[in-house]
């Protein structure tokens, strides 16, 4: 297999995603105290995200709090929160890996999501810094998130190689992997303890070929051994 470009999911793979949503609860709290004048909402956020809602932590914080709102205000929360500059660090188990590739191993980014967002957290996390292409899915129009192939195809436009010669590394089981197999790319897993999808449990065509805990785990992976110093 002659690879040339590791492509990279962002949101829980590059950086622990968990870090962009207290990032969002703290926005939205200094929001609340300069705008209405209301406190403790930060800590709230987070217990009742920790306890394991997802969809409607803003409406049971204030419901908590005992504030009345309007679904136009809980908007306005909820773009403070998407448009924030998020507190998020690369995972220095990247950052490890990235030192050991030759430096003509491309590196790209495929990333869903909001595209205010998503860049606001490229541009907190550096990324430039690492990778040649970020693909911003959101840019093209929600219909080509992930499992659509057109990142895929851009991807391999922008680094003029063929589908073959990619590597595609994520977490989302359920949407990174279909495509890029079908397309002839080679799938890697992340699974931390803290993943999202780690249980899941999906038909062969949505799993990965390989499947790690550690983004530095890429470089014992046969295919692509070679492309790492020793």
């Amino acid at each position: 297999m002659n690879v040339k470009s590791l492509i990279f999911d962002m949101d829980d793979t590059l950086y622990n995603e968990i870090e962009f949503v207290f990032s969002g609860f703290k926005a939205v709290d200094d929001w609340l105290i300069k705008n209405w004048n209301q406190k403790g909402f930060y800590k709230i956020a987070i217990n009742i995200f920790l306890n394991g809602e997802k969809k409607f932590v803003f409406n049971q914080a204030l419901d908590y709090l005992g504030i009345e709102y309007s679904s136009s205000q809980i908007d306005e929360m909820v773009n403070v929160y998407r448009n924030h500059l998020p507190e998020i660090t690369i995972l220095e188990e990247f950052i490890a890996l990235q030192k050991k590739i030759y430096p003509w191993v491309k590196l790209g980014v495929i990333t869903d999501g909001y595209l205010a967002t998503q860049k606001n957290k490229a541009n907190s996390l550096r990324l430039k810094k690492y990778f040649q292409t970020i693909v911003f899915t959101d840019e093209y129009g929600k219909k080509f998130w992930k499992p659509h192939r057109l990142p895929y195809d851009v991807i391999c436009k922008e680094f003029r190689c063929n589908h073959e010669d990619c590597i595609y590394v994520g977490d989302n089981i359920n949407k990174d992997f279909i495509t890029a197999k079908r397309l002839g790319w080679r799938t890697i897993q992340v699974i931390r303890e803290e993943s999202i999808y780690k249980n899941q449990i999906v038909e062969e065509q949505y799993k990965a070929h390989h499947i790690i805990k550690d983004l530095r785990e890429i470089a014992e992976i046969k295919e692509i051994k070679d492309l790492f110093c020793t």
